[in-house]
């Protein structure tokens, strides 16, 4: 059985193979390595801000290329993965903030680097690598919660894979292959004056993308508004640089009941319409749904999202993710009971709590103790694998995330931790770019501003503007594709699909022994009953893991 599915494989990437990368390349996966030494890559995929450029995609980035140096060091801010090989030399690295994911393989032979980690695991049982269950990066999942929803560390389900922190790169000289940092994965601490300079020029520039983005992308455009702080941020940089809203499309959920109050009261103040708008893509099968979501999803990250188009879609989502980065979401009091749910007596908890003190020492911190480290926890791993694993999100739209931003990153090194708990930032950036949004109610009480971060704030009197960069940034993109007609996601067709998964890899996912039987009858109750995949099928998503790795491994 096991030989037969090796043979599987090894026929997709060698008699299928021009087929089979067509469609990888088609999605925004890219692959390089030692074996593809005779031939040149550059490969570009999501969307980097530049100074006065925005590039989106691999035919924006051609586009750009042909009249501007591409000047490595200036590819941080955005959302992307960036792989060049010509010959024996080569690199691979992200945006500063890791919004898309890269795993790299090394042996004293051979290496191999890609932003899917099921493509790079199958390309090296195809090319004859013994590849090895790592049983500790696949029992987190065990335990539910937002926590262990993805990758708690740098290691993954095979011992020899790697995910590369966004801190650092891949650099291939002559066939050496060694991984160095770009930046240090901790922020120098600034000083209050910088603080303000830093927001100041944050500011800045996205009021710029903001009003370059909304003016290329008028009608396939949607900005989400809800009642808490992220989304209201993107909101007040939108206001400072536009004084009519009443043409954006804007998005609220209706069944979050004090979400969609407070968005309402919002839209009366500001002058714009909740549209909702259904902007259809052009959807992908069923079948090929399933294959993406496997390429993009499996083994690293847990909640079910079936992809929505098999290339990148040329809508424009606004969205408040990375807005954990600068406030305390897990705490010592979270993790705690999520390692309590773990039995003491099979050695499970200290194995995830070595785990976790290895990953926060890649990350920059040398204790599990030291009063940053969930959030640096968080920042390099739940922010980057949650709205993260950018080439598969594209396949939805294109994610703009102001927020998700090293700039803003960089400004909270300067707080204490009582301005990081009475949320300052999102204050102070209020303040400077539409300050009646600091005022206005929030979904709930606590998340209003207090007294004390209004007073401290750098900007309750003097409020520079920031309109200085509207009209400096070209943008550079493929063809807009023509609209198609809106299509239906059928959840009946994915349950059957991912029962079928399933049931394949459950016999497999039980030869391991790190999965209770109840578990297995757990998962399939789950997805007969369910009306969402999301949270409903992390089981099944979790058993499909381990049975695709096992097999890649035997």
């Amino acid at each position: 059985m096991i030989e037969c599915l090796r043979q599987k494989i090894l026929c997709k990437y060698n008699k299928e193979a021009r087929m089979y990368k067509e469609n990888a390349d088609a999605a925004g996966i890219s692959l390089i390595s030692s074996w593809n030494t005779k031939i040149s890559v550059r490969s570009f995929s999501g969307i980097v801000y530049l100074d006065s450029a925005i590039v989106i995609g691999q035919a924006g980035f051609d586009c750009y290329s042909t009249s501007n140096e591409i000047i490595k060091d200036s590819l941080w801010d955005g959302r992307f993965s960036y792989f060049e090989q010509k010959e024996r030399n080569a690199c691979a690295f992200t945006d500063y903030m890791g919004q898309d994911i890269i795993f790299f393989y090394r042996s004293e032979e051979h290496w191999a680097a890609s932003n899917s980690f099921l493509f790079l695991a199958e390309f090296l049982a195809a090319k004859g690598v013994k590849l090895t269950v790592r049983a500790p990066s696949l029992v987190a999942p065990l335990y539910p919660n937002s926590f262990t929803q993805q990758l708690i560390s740098d290691r993954t389900g095979i011992a020899e894979i790697r995910m590369l922190p966004a801190h650092q790169k891949i650099e291939v000289v002559n066939g050496n292959f060694r991984v160095i940092n770009r930046i240090n994965p901790i922020p120098s601490k600034i000083g209050k004056s910088e603080y303000r300079d830093v927001l100041i020029q944050y500011a800045e520039k996205w009021v710029a993308r903001t009003h370059a983005l909304l003016a290329e992308f008028p009608n396939t455009t949607k900005v989400d508004i809800t009642g808490g702080r992220d989304s209201r941020l993107i909101l007040a940089l939108i206001c400072a640089g536009h004084d009519d809203l009443s043409n954006i499309n804007f998005s609220s959920n209706k069944a979050q009941a004090e979400d969609f109050k407070v968005a309402q009261s919002l839209s009366t103040r500001l002058g714009f319409e909740i549209r909702n708008p259904k902007i259809p893509i052009a959807r992908a099968s069923n079948e090929a749904m399933l294959d993406l979501w496997k390429y993009g999803n499996l083994g690293i990250y847990y909640p079910v999202y079936f992809a929505g188009s098999t290339q990148p879609a040329s809508t424009l989502h606004f969205h408040g993710a990375g807005g954990g980065c600068l406030r305390e979401v897990y705490g010592d009091n979270l993790v705690n009971a999520v390692m309590q749910k773990v039995p003491a007596s099979d050695m499970v908890r200290s194995r995830l709590r070595n785990e976790l003190r290895t990953a926060l020492k890649l990350w920059g911190l040398d204790d599990l103790q030291d009063p940053m480290a969930w959030t640096v926890h968080y920042r390099n791993s739940r922010s980057r694998l949650h709205f993260g694993r950018n080439w598969f999100r594209n396949l939805f739209s294109t994610l703009i995330t102001p927020i998700a931003s090293w700039d803003l990153v960089r400004a909270v090194s300067a707080y204490d931790k009582e301005e990081l708990a009475r949320a300052q930032i999102y204050c102070d950036l209020m303040l400077l770019c539409k300050p009646e949004l600091a005022y206005a109610p929030f979904d709930t009480p606590e998340k209003s501003f207090s007294s004390e971060a209004i007073a401290a704030s750098p900007f309750v009197e003097n409020r520079p503007s920031l309109k200085r960069l509207i009209g400096t940034i070209s943008i550079y993109r493929g063809q807009p594709e023509a609209i198609p007609k809106s299509q239906d996601i059928s959840l009946s067709d994915h349950k059957q699909l991912l029962g079928r998964e399933l049931r394949f890899n459950k016999s497999f996912a039980k030869s391991l022994n790190i999965i209770a039987p109840r578990y297995f009858v757990d998962a399939e109750n789950a997805l007969s009953s369910t009306q969402s995949l999301t949270k409903s099928g992390t089981k099944a998503a979790h058993i499909i893991a381990v049975g695709e790795i096992v097999k890649l491994c035997s």
